[in-house]
């Protein structure tokens, strides 16, 4: 950021950061929209720029507090939805996680995985019950990751579960034919 405005007087080093100014904000004013180029065409340095595009869309302190409650609010709220598969359900609980990283509402482990497994819809009460006997109350330190994989191999253990029935139904039933 350039002090001296006298080009008279610029020494090599301010030459030398006007040069790196106008590389950046050309890089800057090349990445906009052509409407976003008229929005802030005002803006004649890379500094002044780049702070007026940080409060153009990540808002100012005050929307920036409403984001981050709105998004706490729907971490808090965040439950099943009828008929969504679990892997559907762990992508959606993710998503919400990783908004409320990008906003600096910070979640630990624990209360991550806790909050995953209250949310499961409540066909899933017995394993929920199980995994928190074993997961949660283990001594060794348990990864959001690895609860997501025991839960998928849950579900992959009820759909084989389910094919198995589904064959022995067929072939009894040809059998009586």
């Amino acid at each position: 950021y350039i002090v001296n405005t006298d080009p008279t007087t610029f020494t090599d080093e301010d030459r030398l950061l006007i040069q790196r100014d106008c590389k950046a904000h050309t890089a800057l004013t090349m990445a906009l929209t052509r409407e976003d180029c008229n929005l802030f065409e005002e803006y004649t340095t890379a500094h002044d720029l780049w702070l007026a595009l940080i409060d153009h869309y990540e808002g100012n302190e005050e929307m920036m507090e409403g984001k981050r409650d709105m998004i706490q609010k729907e971490y808090d709220m965040f439950g099943s939805i009828r008929g969504e598969s679990l892997t559907d359900h762990i992508n959606r609980f993710l998503k919400v996680l990783t908004k409320m990283r990008q906003v600096g509402n910070t979640v630990d482990n624990y209360p991550a995985m806790k909050k995953l497994l209250d949310s499961l819809p409540r066909e899933w009460s017995l394993q929920c019950m199980m995994i928190k006997r074993t997961f949660l109350a283990s001594t060794t330190p348990v990864t959001l990751s690895s609860l997501i994989n025991t839960l998928k191999a849950f579900e992959m253990d009820v759909l084989k579960r389910d094919m198995n029935q589904s064959s022995q139904t067929d072939q009894s039933s040809h059998a009586n034919s």
